[in-house]
């Protein structure tokens, strides 16, 4: 921990060291070209300023990534995480850091104005840091439902200087979510399980975003009562349960789990595989794989059918 902490105040002395000096004039005029500065309430509850339109912008999330590409500020892009993936040009910016481990060196080294993190990557003390010792302005972007990542586009487009960009994306994608929700108001709500890891058995609860996609997509998640966002769950239990579907990501395992071929013989459960990156990344795409729920879960509402 000690160690962590000193690179990081290593780190955060780089970052001041390497960036020009802004007079206070500067900082407090508004930028003609953008509106800046801008206020902005990340989900740690700060009340950030960014004082002019960032030019080198960092994202320690795939979902705020996909975010900048959808306003239309990827050209000042400047660095991405290990796991960006979506879209495939991402895969040509540099790399400042993990998910869970930004590299503060990197970061320094690279001149970013404005950074991204989630608050698995950074803590409110670490954020305020970077923006007392250096010219780097930290957002925390952690959307926990549907709507919140929705929002966060807001967050995202205003604090790069696309905020018109966002509201029109944000308006496409709460139609989108009415579409969903018209499609299936009146079809009784299936109940749905949904694996994270076969072996233990790992599914979602309140709190996790899968959970808020489930109850949004017309679901009603057999974990709602465990109160944690990523519990573990007996074979025992879920058999007993017998839910109507048994959700999993593609990318989980290329075999039907154990656990469901119990629940078939017992209960008739569906079995159906979806999108992980789609239902579990709270970022533009949100919808896609809110869709991809309710269309699995139901068939009838939709021109796809759900099932194996």
């Amino acid at each position: 921990m000690w160690a962590r902490r000193l690179v990081f105040v290593f780190a955060v002395l780089l970052l001041a060291a390497g960036c020009e000096a802004t007079s206070a004039g500067e900082a407090g005029s508004p930028d003609s070209s953008g509106g800046f500065p801008v206020v902005v309430e990340d989900d740690l509850g700060r009340e950030v300023e960014v004082p002019a339109r960032p030019e080198a912008i960092g994202s320690m999330a795939p979902s705020v990534t996909e975010a900048i590409f959808a306003v239309g500020a990827e050209r000042r892009l400047a660095g991405v995480t290990t796991t960006d993936d979506y879209p495939r040009e991402v895969e040509d910016y540099p790399v400042i850091g993990g998910y869970r481990e930004p590299n503060f060196e990197r970061v320094a080294e690279m001149g970013i104005d404005l950074l991204f993190v989630s608050s698995e990557a950074a803590t409110e003390d670490e954020a305020e840091e970077i923006k007392r010792l250096g010219r780097a302005t930290v957002i925390v972007v952690n959307p926990e439902t549907v709507d919140e990542a929705i929002s966060s586009i807001g967050l995202i487009g205003k604090s790069v200087g696309e905020a018109e960009n966002a509201r029109r994306l944000q308006n496409d994608l709460r139609a989108e979510l009415d579409e969903i929700g018209d499609a299936v108001a009146d079809e009784p709500k299936p109940t749905v399980f949904y694996e994270v890891w076969p072996d233990p058995l790992r599914t979602v609860g309140p709190g996790s975003f899968i959970h808020d996609a489930i109850r949004v997509a017309g679901g009603e998640n057999i974990a709602a009562d465990t109160g944690e966002a990523y519990p573990s769950y007996s074979e025992e239990i879920l058999v007993e349960a017998g839910p109507d579907y048994y959700l999993a990501g593609r990318g989980t395992s290329g075999e039907v789990p154990g656990a469901y071929e119990r629940l078939a013989g017992v209960a008739g459960t569906k079995f159906v595989r979806v999108d992980e990156d789609l239902v579990s990344r709270p970022g533009p795409r949100v919808v896609e794989g809110v869709r991809e729920i309710s269309e699995a879960i139901h068939p009838e509402a939709f021109d796809g059918e759900g099932g194996t």
